[in-house]
């Protein structure tokens, strides 16, 4: 009789089991299931809502940006040169890795003849070589301090990784054909760039004004000693020159049919490359 009930509560217990087996523990597994779902979503939404804010502080800064360097330009065409560097330094403190805004700084910097600085703004930043518009005016630079072997080096180290940079084969070719110091002058390689110029205005006129890719040229060819050719490149430029260069380039011309090879005046010189990557741009 005892094993009987004992049985029959062991069967009972065993049912209890598995009732509990059946409908608590599928339960619990559901709402276990739902519990991970509904973690997943709200994860994802605050996934969601971190990259919209994130998109949002891009626009601002992309905003931001774009008005320090329109209002920098402003003030760099009025030649109000200190306030266009606040503005392009507000600028690069928005887009370090940006080039237009350090480009335009360095301008700025050597029209207010503070070449030490433009240099210091490469080397700091260590910069890609194929930013032409940094390594001209980091020539640029060189060239007004004296240093005519590094403005050298770093033009034809820039055009290896532009060559079909017009501003670049512009400044190295007014460097060879007419640096103060005759020892780094070179005819055949200021006609070889004033050439490649030309070249290039004809692929897109609009990357340097016709008046000084003649004058240019005339300035290579009075460098190897070809003085007709000279006189006759350099009276088409007058016509077609602003008024204002007109007296520079007459005196010019005057050298040349006296035989004298092209001369450069520095500041004229650097006014002038100035003028042809303001007309390029």
């Amino acid at each position: 009789m005892r094993i009987a009930i004992w049985s029959i509560v062991a069967v009972i217990f065993l049912v209890l089991v598995r009732v509990i087996f059946l409908y608590t523990d599928p339960l619990q597994f559901y709402r276990d299931t739902v519990n991970e779902t509904v973690a997943e979503v709200q994860s994802e939404i605050r996934r969601a809502q971190e990259l919209q804010a994130a998109r949002e502080r891009a626009r601002v800064r992309d905003r931001d940006y774009d008005m320090h360097y329109q209002a920098g330009l402003k003030m760099q065409e009025e030649e109000k040169y200190e306030k266009a560097i606040l503005h392009y330094e507000e600028a690069i403190a928005l887009y370090k890795v940006k080039h237009d805004a350090h480009c335009r700084k360095m301008e700025c910097l050597n029209s207010l003849s503070r070449y030490e600085e433009t240099l210091a703004i490469q080397y700091r930043q260590n910069w890609s070589p194929n930013c032409a518009g940094m390594r001209s005016s980091r020539g640029k630079a060189f060239e007004a301090l004296g240093q005519h072997a590094e403005a050298i080096a770093e033009y034809q180290d820039a055009i290896k990784h532009n060559p079909e940079s017009t501003i670049l084969h512009n400044n190295l070719a007014w460097l060879l054909a007419g640096c103060i110091d005759e020892t780094f002058t070179d005819g055949t390689k200021a006609l070889y760039h004033a050439q490649t110029v030309a070249e290039l205005r004809k692929q897109n006129p609009d990357c340097s004004p016709e008046w000084i890719s003649l004058a240019l040229l005339g300035a290579a060819h009075s460098r190897t000693g070809d003085f007709e050719e000279a006189i006759e490149l350099t009276e088409q430029a007058i016509p077609i020159a602003p008024q204002s260069e007109h007296q520079r380039l007459e005196k010019v011309l005057a050298s040349y049919r006296e035989g004298l090879p092209y001369q450069r005046e520095p500041e004229a010189e650097l006014a002038l490359q100035q003028q042809d990557i303001d007309e390029a741009e």
